[in-house]
């Protein structure tokens, strides 16, 4: 995933969509390391969806490595 274009998206709504078909909602808080290549994002008021579209968790907080991500958009 490109740094700029995550960071170009912290304090905005994003979903990102994994290779499993699963999917994150929510406002992405943060990008990790603020330089550089992006090792960890964090996203609050999270949705954990399943692949068949079933709310499976919805989390204040949810960080993850943005290293599996199919995609991201701004919702």
């Amino acid at each position: 995933m490109d740094a700029v274009r995550l960071r170009s998206l912290v304090g905005k709504r994003v979903l990102f969509q994994f290779d499993t078909g699963s999917q994150v909602v929510g406002r992405l808080a943060r990008c990790l390391p603020d330089l550089g290549a992006v090792h960890l994002v964090e996203v609050e008021q999270a949705a954990l969806i399943s692949r068949e579209g079933v709310l499976l968790r919805e989390v204040p907080s949810y960080p993850f490595i943005p290293a599996t991500p199919v995609s991201v958009a701004e919702v």
